[in-house]
């Protein structure tokens, strides 16, 4: 996801919500996207489909 921090203003996932870990918790780590929206994936029952934008630099 650092790769991803470097070169892409805007990030999509679908996640598993199952997993023990999620992509939302690697952002936060990272503190290099915020969340904009994040809803249940329609064809993929138990996914979440989430959107990430870069947050600007300090």
């Amino acid at each position: 996801m650092q790769r991803a921090a470097e070169l892409a203003p805007t990030f999509w996932s679908v996640n598993h919500e199952a997993n023990p870990f999620r992509v939302l918790e690697l952002q936060r780590s990272l503190q290099a996207y915020r969340s904009v929206d994040r809803r249940p994936h329609l064809m993929r029952p138990g996914y979440a489909a989430e959107v990430y934008s870069k947050l600007p630099p300090d």
